[in-house]
């Protein structure tokens, strides 16, 4: 069974931020950028044990998780 995914505002302000500035080097590598945003979050959705936990004291933290985007390792 597959996590809902919830995307939060200033994250899809930042996905469309990186995708945009991709874009103006080539239109296609913005488009490849937010399919491999997609395409990570699916696989943290159907199998989050392999995402990487982060440690945090904030409480609202407790159960992030993160994965680096395939192709884009520098974007997290």
């Amino acid at each position: 069974m597959s996590l809902d995914l919830v995307y939060a505002p200033f994250a899809l302000q930042g996905m469309n931020e990186i995708a945009d500035y991709l874009g103006r080097q080539s239109p296609q590598l913005g488009l490849r950028f937010l399919q491999a945003v997609e395409d990570t979050c699916a696989i943290i959705a159907d199998t989050p044990e392999v995402a990487g936990r982060y440690e945090s004291e904030n409480p609202r933290l407790i159960d992030l998780r993160g994965l680096t985007i395939k192709e884009f390792p520098n974007h997290l």
